[in-house]
């Protein structure tokens, strides 16, 4: 049960209340963005709600009663992935508006995620997977519980936050002109909760580009930090092809950081000189640095593991180093081999991998099982690559 609002009055005012049970989660305030985080059991601290320096704010409240509808089928997005990708400003809203408005959305199996979404600008987007789209060009205000908006009360749950809206919607209909930060959290203290308790309430002053939360519903304890706009923070991160650098010996060093074996086998290949007989002639090793620092890497290659098999190509060697890790950035990996995959024509792209609930989070499907070089069964996942018209 979570609680998202927008307010475009003199200033733009976003509130958020993270209603949660039995999950660990954390605030980590940085120079970027202060996010709101969920320990996930397989990729770790996630940043799934919270505000960066470019001036968007991320909410992702549960739908209920859930929608069989958002549940993965077939080629499309994931609505997750789409929220990490807008807090962490690897897309804009409107190029989030854009693939929610074109392609299919949906969120994890069992569960429908929804996205609350807005800009430095006070424009909302709202994401309900499996159902739609709705767009705001800076409304005066409005507000999402935990009930699909396309559906109202139309179908009813307990957790399902009518109440909160109604109680929101009366506290928001008449808001001064001059609407802030204080009345914010008035707001979000009306709507808290205790049965599944609201655990951070986060307000967002997005001109001023100033978080400001408390936890626990501690109304006296609030914290204030002050982000760095985007074009202060802006990063250096980049995906570059281990062959194209002049400084080879330097990522060969970076790869030797890696305590995964399959990491030293791929290094090895390189220094020897036997990489292209090992996975074919025309293929890649795809490097995401931030300046001299090696973050994640993986192969684009004609082979992996799986010979033989007349499938090509494959991601292979998909490593993110544990500092890194929860921030996604296997995807900036992925979407460079799609760029590559669609240059040359390719239709489908294959990944091999005994990991089970990860590479669906990217978009991949799982396809079928094969056995690996060592006579091992590995599961085959698929990502089929989308023609650009």
């Amino acid at each position: 049960m979570c609680t998202s609002i927008v307010v475009n009055r003199k200033k733009t005012i976003v509130g958020w209340n993270l209603d949660l049970l039995d999950m660990e989660h954390r605030v980590r305030a940085a120079d970027d963005g202060v996010y709101i985080e969920i320990n996930d059991a397989k990729e770790g601290w996630l940043p799934l709600f919270g505000a960066n320096g470019r001036g968007d704010f991320v909410g992702m409240p549960t739908c209920w009663p859930y929608d069989k509808r958002s549940d993965p089928a077939g080629e499309g997005e994931n609505v997750m992935a789409l929220d990490i990708d807008l807090l962490l400003q690897r897309k804009t809203l409107q190029e989030v508006r854009t693939i929610a408005e074109t392609s299919t959305v949906y969120s994890l199996p069992g569960v429908t995620f929804m996205s609350a979404l807005s800009d430095a600008d006070g424009n909302v987007v709202y994401i309900i997977p499996g159902q739609g789209t709705l767009c705001y060009e800076r409304p005066a205000y409005k507000i999402l519980t935990n009930f699909s908006p396309f559906k109202q009360d139309a179908e009813t749950h307990p957790w399902m936050g009518w109440d909160r809206y109604q109680t929101a919607e009366a506290m928001l209909r008449d808001a001064p002109d001059d609407f802030d930060v204080e009345d914010c959290f008035k707001v979000l203290r009306a709507v808290a909760q205790e049965a599944c308790p609201t655990v951070v309430s986060m307000v967002f002053d997005v001109g001023e580009r100033t978080a400001y939360w408390c936890e626990d519903r501690n109304w006296d304890k609030v914290h204030r930090h002050i982000l760095k706009p985007s074009s202060e923070g802006r990063t250096t991160m980049q995906v570059i092809n281990f062959f194209d650098s002049d400084d080879r010996q330097h990522w060969l060093d970076e790869l030797g950081r890696s305590d995964w074996r399959a990491g030293a086998f791929l290094r090895d290949l390189l220094r020897k000189g036997t990489f292209f007989d090992a996975v074919g002639e025309h293929s890649r090793v795809l490097l995401l640095t931030d300046g001299d620092e090696l973050i994640s890497f993986c192969t684009y290659a004609e082979k992996d593991d799986i010979q033989p098999t007349e499938l090509t190509p494959w991601v292979g060697f998909v490593y993110t180093f544990p500092a890194h890790r929860g921030r996604r950035w296997a995807g900036r990996l992925f979407d460079e081999v799609e760029r590559l995959a669609r240059e040359e024509g390719v239709r489908e792209v294959y990944l091999s991998t005994n990991h089970v609930g990860l590479y669906e989070k990217y978009g991949w499907e799982y396809k079928t099982v094969l056995n690996d070089m060592d006579g091992q069964p590995s599961r085959v996942y698929a990502k089929r690559i989308e023609t650009v018209k």
